[in-house]
């Protein structure tokens, strides 16, 4: 380091085996039915992923590791829904849930178009 600078870029890629062998597939949060009661009732596709996940249950705990086996599957309305439960078991504030379900098609997309670019 000269002058107290280091200008190297580091790339994620770097870092590929270090991430893999990281124990975080079993980072889990448990989210209560109650919490998105009313997403659920939504006559939607997000509603419908969110009864889905959770079928029948009042709590659903979800893992890393879940939401990269829903990931790899072609629909992606699952993937959407479960990673906003994990990042948000308790709900999130305001209306950025109905806002995001209001574009769920368009956010979908940008999802799949993601899946098909390297990780650099």
């Amino acid at each position: 380091m000269a002058n107290g600078s280091f200008n190297q870029t580091m790339r994620l890629s770097e870092f590929k085996n270090l991430i893999a062998n990281m124990p975080v597939p079993y980072q889990a949060f448990a989210s209560k039915r109650a919490t998105w009661k009313k997403h659920i009732a939504g006559d939607n596709e997000a509603g419908a992923a969110l009864h889905a996940i959770f079928e029948k249950s009042d709590e659903v705990t979800l893992s890393r590791s879940d939401l990269r086996h829903l990931a790899s599957k072609p629909d992606l309305a699952q993937f959407v829904m479960a990673t906003i439960i994990w990042g948000y078991p308790q709900g999130m504030r305001g209306n950025h849930v109905e806002n995001m379900m209001g574009h769920f098609g368009e956010l979908k997309k940008l999802l799949v178009d993601a899946k098909t670019q390297p990780v650099a």
